[in-house]
């Protein structure tokens, strides 16, 4: 297919390939447009109810008009297969974002993802069309999420992998992981299928995991679906929105006059999140914690930007260290120096008397320096002892969010000041919620702007943690520690 021609598309790339058909990446021979074109297997084109099924996908895309929906710009058969040539979104789909990059969604960018899926579903509905196979991966969006679309109209279950995702075809049209009881009934099915559909997807936005991922067996899943409300959000994500899980239980209502009865009207309940007369605004949001410079998209994981030197606070207070020890030495040699015998004034260490303790955060440390010959006039009446850098941070939370923060800002401040600190005796315990360290001087600038603890679900990982060494060289990991089902870690931010 590569660099074949199709409705005056040359194919440029694969984008993806499913058990029923491929898509590919076209560029237009005239005109400066790119589109997917969509294919299905060569061995399904005798196949006429599918080919049919293709036809009819085209019919009912070329309909839709809407910023949500991936728009079809044209339909082909020919002697090399049948092909939908639709609109291209330079983005990702939704179920890879999380999967791969962001977890759960915060509730405030999992608000603006999900306000245009419910845009473009209500006008479809609108248009009397039921999608019948809502999920994660028939949504793609824009690292700014200023693109949210819709693909896959009716079709989707013929493109994708069918084992992975347990697609039925004949009447129970859908992926099992996210049908309505109805569908799981083989019933007829109208927009409110597609809106428990809906739910379940913000259910697994939020959390990060489908609410039934964790059955092996369809009848398990069925059972679940007709039977069992969804879990707690929070049960699954402590720092999901309790607001929102009261509309995913709205939403996912087993007998479908109780759901919300449109688009719209769900919409509006999510824009009513944080009104005291709303009915689902008894509860206050709870996020987590919004790391500093994270471009929007990047799912709440943490990326440091790099910062001018002119603007850097560890090297500037560097170099004004420098020229304080260097006026020192200059003013010693010029002012001191001179009046006294010309006799070896060396000051050393004396092994015996280093004692350092690190039992409790309250404990300091002393160094204790002797001297073996005469040392100048202006130290003799003071007494021979270094004063010791002594910074000690002990901080604590009521959970991950807050205990993330605490850690930031006292690293933060302290760093500030010294930029030849250190943290050492590093003690994290997420069973407290606890964590202290100290800070040795070192002979070089350490050039650590900050600690942080990041973290993420265990059966994920903790990919923020990662995204923060890849994008910020020279970083390093203090602390590791698993608790409560999560992975953290404390890195030292460079």
């Amino acid at each position: 297919m590569i660099n074949a021609i199709i409705a005056n598309y040359k194919v440029i790339s694969v984008l993806g390939e499913g058990g029923m058909g491929s898509v590919y990446l076209g560029q237009h021979i005239h005109v400066d447009k790119k589109a997917a074109i969509k294919s299905l297997h060569k061995r399904l084109l005798s196949n006429e109810q599918i080919k049919t099924r293709f036809l009819n996908e085209a019919k009912t895309m070329s309909g839709l008009k809407q910023p949500n929906i991936v728009e079809l710009y044209d339909y082909e058969e020919n002697d090399a297969g049948c092909f939908l040539i639709m609109e291209y979104v330079d983005g990702i789909p939704l179920d890879e974002y999380i999967i791969k990059e962001s977890g759960p969604i915060p509730t405030e960018n999992a608000i603006k993802i999900f306000s245009g899926m419910l845009k473009g579903f209500a006008y479809a509905h609108k248009k009397k069309i039921v999608h019948r196979d809502v999920k994660p991966s028939n949504i793609i969006i824009s690292k700014d999420f200023k693109t949210v679309k819709i693909l896959d109209f009716g079709i989707a279950k013929i493109l994708d992998d069918n084992n992975r995702n347990l697609t039925k075809d004949g009447t129970q049209m859908g992926t099992v992981y996210y049908m309505s009881p109805e569908q799981v009934r083989g019933e007829a099915l109208d927009k409110l299928s597609d809106i428990y559909s809906l739910g379940v997807t913000l259910f697994q936005m939020l959390t990060g995991i489908n609410p039934y991922a964790k059955y092996n067996t369809e009848l398990d899943i069925y059972l679940e679906i007709t039977k069992e409300p969804l879990p707690n959000v929070q049960s699954i994500y402590q720092f999901a929105s309790q607001e929102l899980n009261a509309i995913i239980q709205k939403a996912t209502q087993k007998d479908k006059k109780d759901r919300f009865q449109t688009c719209e009207e769900f919409l509006e309940a999510i824009n009513q999140i944080g009104n005291p007369t709303s009915t689902f605004g008894a509860t206050t949001i709870t996020t987590p914690p919004t790391p500093v410079g994270t471009p929007v998209g990047t799912g709440g994981m943490e990326f440091e930007p790099a910062v001018p030197f002119w603007q850097n606070k560890n090297i500037i207070s560097g170099v004004v260290l420098v020229l304080i020890i260097l006026s020192g030495v200059a003013y010693y040699f010029t002012n001191v120096w001179p009046d006294q015998e010309a006799t070896s004034g060396t000051i050393v260490m004396s092994d015996t008397t280093l004692s350092t303790t690190d039992a409790t955060p309250a404990t300091t440390q002393s160094y204790t320096v002797t001297t073996k010959d005469k040392v100048p006039s202006a130290a003799k009446n003071t007494p021979a002892v270094a004063q010791p850098v002594d910074e000690r941070m002990s901080v604590s939370g009521s959970d991950l969010t807050s205990l993330s923060n605490r850690i930031k800002e006292e690293s933060a401040r302290i760093l500030s000041n010294n930029p030849f600190l250190y943290p050492v005796g590093v003690r994290l315990n997420l069973a407290s919620m606890s964590f202290s360290c100290r800070f040795e001087e070192r002979s070089a600038p350490t050039n650590l702007i900050k600690l942080g603890l990041y973290f993420g679900p265990e059966n994920v990982g903790c990919e923020s943690c990662e995204k923060v060494l890849q994008n910020n060289a020279g970083s390093v990991v203090l602390a590791s520690q698993n608790h409560g089902g999560y992975d953290a870690q404390v890195i030292g931010i460079r």
